[in-house]
């Protein structure tokens, strides 16, 4: 077995790293070393010093022990050395770049795939809040089957329901969640589930808020969409649809799909309140997001 520290293991690591770098031989020799000892090192036809393995080290910008080790220490070099990155990006919710230096590894390891796959479901998440409904129903359901701990499942079946509940046509066969408890820490399921169930009066609401003390502090807009379902099914139709507005029109950042449902409220409330004009106007919007949504 070719020994990884040896000739032919420092020579393919020199040559890979400077085209990798987008590096000429001329560039890698700066003034301490001759363009063709470096082709001599490249080639496999000679070590260099320990001093001039050093200076390669610093032009090619690695440790020193990185351009002698082996492939698996190789991956650990520069897992570390990709791990500020990973973390920033990902704590920034930007997980297309949080992935893409996951997939820069060129290998991974269980924690990378985790990673992989919490950037897969952010993704998903914001293809949602953005209405690209089709594309995010196939993403949740990769997840979903991806999934070996179960870490998702719960909220990928909630938003998939959803989904679903929007147009039939969108379904991914995600089942339905078996601890759908799970899938109440995010503000939007949350506030999904609390919406489907709104309809049985304020007591069930009540209970929802004692079980789940996320409720209490979901975001306003959320609470008043559901304080306005629980007015309607009091038939109190025009306090509910002030509720509701005024829900939708206090952030400039709702997910097109919750934008979707307080719509067909308000659409519902001046309808029965024979507000007819209003009612058209909800009408056209839902109609004009519904096909967005199944682009």
């Amino acid at each position: 077995m070719a020994d990884p520290a040896g000739k032919t293991g420092l020579a393919q690591t020199v040559r890979e790293l400077r085209i990798a770098k987008k590096m000429t031989q001329r560039e890698v020799c700066g003034d301490r070393i001759t363009r063709n000892m470096l082709s001599i090192i490249e080639n496999g036809n000679a070590n260099p010093s320990l001093s001039t393995l050093n200076y390669l080290a610093e032009r090619l910008r690695v440790s020193p022990g990185y351009l002698i080790c082996s492939e698996d220490e190789k991956y650990l070099f520069r897992r570390a050395e990709a791990a500020p990155g990973i973390y920033q990006s990902l704590r920034a919710g930007d997980y297309a770049l949080c992935k893409s230096i996951c997939e820069g590894l060129e290998r991974s390891d269980p924690e990378i795939d985790r990673i992989i796959l919490e950037c897969d479901f952010g993704i998903a998440k914001d293809l949602f809040a953005r209405g690209c409904l089709r594309q995010a129903s196939s993403a949740f359901a990769g997840v979903y089957r991806r999934d070996s701990e179960k870490r998702f499942a719960s909220l990928c079946s909630a938003y998939s329901a959803c989904i679903t509940d929007i147009s039939p046509s969108l379904d991914n066969d995600v089942p339905a969640a078996e601890d759908f408890p799970q899938s109440l820490c995010e503000d939007f399921t949350l506030y999904y589930f609390c919406l489907k169930n709104s309809s049985k009066k304020e007591d069930r609401l009540r209970r929802i808020a004692e079980c789940y003390p996320g409720y209490r502090q979901a975001p306003e807009y959320y609470r008043k969409h559901i304080r306005g379902r629980l007015l309607m099914s009091e038939d109190r139709f025009g306090d509910a649809a002030a509720v509701i507005r005024e829900g939708a029109d206090s952030s400039p950042e709702l997910p097109l799909p919750a934008i979707f449902f307080m719509f067909e409220d308000l659409e519902n409330c001046c309808r029965l309140t024979g507000d007819l004009k209003s009612a058209y106007e909800y009408s056209g919007i839902r109609r004009e997001l519904f096909e967005r949504f199944l682009r």
